[in-house]
């Protein structure tokens, strides 16, 4: 799973760094991977799914005065051997507003 966001229109502040997490169900998070605020893409893979699963991502957004994270979105990854069908395959995106 490739999960691709769009930085804030007016942050608060200068963005340090970009966090993506993951919930399975109940679970607790699991952080995927985190980018620099300077990043001039935010795309991160996800390696760690299981087809035909329901994943719930949020993207945290560090400054200097500490954190805040946007809402879950949930997806459903693909059966085996079958691509998302999306504009892009394999990606999903959502806009990134904590």
């Amino acid at each position: 799973m490739v999960v691709a966001w769009a930085a804030p229109s007016a942050p608060n502040g200068l963005i340090l760094a970009y966090t993506l997490e993951r919930r399975e169900g109940a679970a607790l998070t699991t952080t995927v991977g985190t980018l620099p605020g300077s990043a001039p893409t935010l795309v991160l893979g996800d390696r760690n799914t299981t087809p035909f699963t329901e994943y719930s991502y949020r993207v945290v957004a560090e400054n200097g005065a500490g954190s805040l994270a946007s809402e879950f979105t949930t997806f459903l990854t693909p059966e085996a051997g079958k691509s998302m069908k999306s504009g892009n395959e394999n990606v999903s995106s959502f806009p990134f507003s904590p």
